[in-house]
Order: C-alpha cells, then structure tokens, then sequence
C-alpha cells in the first residue's frame, strides 16, 4: 500500500524541480528547434510554390513571345515575298520596255537599210529582169 510521508512529498518535489529543469534546459529547447526547422520548412516550401507560379508564368509568357514571333516572322516573310514579286514586275516591265526600245530600233534601221537598197534593188531588178525576158526569149535586146 501506498504511505503518503515526507519521502512522498519530497520526491514530488524533487520530480516537479526536476520536470522545471527539464522543461528549462531540453524541453524548450529542443521545441524551439523543431519550431525553427518546422518554420524554415513552411518558409521553403512557400518559396518553392512561388517559384513554380514563376515559372509557369515565364513559360506562358515564353509561348506567347514564340506565338508572337511566329506571327512576326510569317508577316515579314509576307512582305519580303510582296516586295519581291513588286520588284520582279518592275524588272520585268523595265525588260520589255528595253526589249521593245531596241526591237524598235532595229526595225527603224532595218527600214532605213531597206529604203537605202531601194534603188540599187531597183537597179538590179531592172537588169534582171531583162537577163529573164533575153533567156526567155533566146536574144539580145
């Protein structure tokens, strides 16, 4: 059976002494450590949260910049394209109208060579002529 003596009452003190120690010098402690690591975790994983919003963000932001520098790209390929095909057009009318310019040159000095050569033509066909009709008719006229 239990005897509540001084022995009793001396050993609660000496535990709730011994409990205050403890609770002082390891208790406390030791709490404000797994407090510390638990907030450093909390602090770490909210850091890591903002970090993945971050970066979703700079990855949408990276796809809309793509997006757009497709659009960009295709809009001045368009317009390279469009430029090109004016300058083609240029080229080309400035080639025929050349080409036309130096056609029409050449008929110009054809027709003079020709309206030179008339009359020696003419010359010539004369006597020609009279060799044909000569042979023709097998005398001298």
């Amino acid at each position: 059976m239990i005897s509540i003596n001084a022995t009793l009452i001396a050993q609660i003190i000496l535990f709730l002494i011994t409990l205050f120690f403890l609770n002082r010098l390891l208790i406390r402690p030791i709490m404000k450590v797994v407090q510390n690591r638990s907030q450093f975790f909390q602090e770490t994983e909210n850091k890591i949260l903002a970090l993945e919003k971050e970066t979703e963000e700079l990855k949408r932001r990276f796809s809309q910049l793509q997006i757009d520098a497709k659009k960009d790209a295709f809009s001045k390929s368009d317009q390279l394209k469009k430029a090109g095909n004016i300058q083609a057009s240029e080229v080309m009318d400035q080639s025929r109208d050349k080409a036309a310019s130096i056609r029409a040159e050449g008929e110009a000095r054809a027709e003079a060579v020709m309206e030179n050569q008339r009359p020696f033509l003419k010359d010539q066909a004369l006597v020609l002529s009279g060799d044909i009709v000569e042979k023709l008719i097998e005398r001298r006229i």
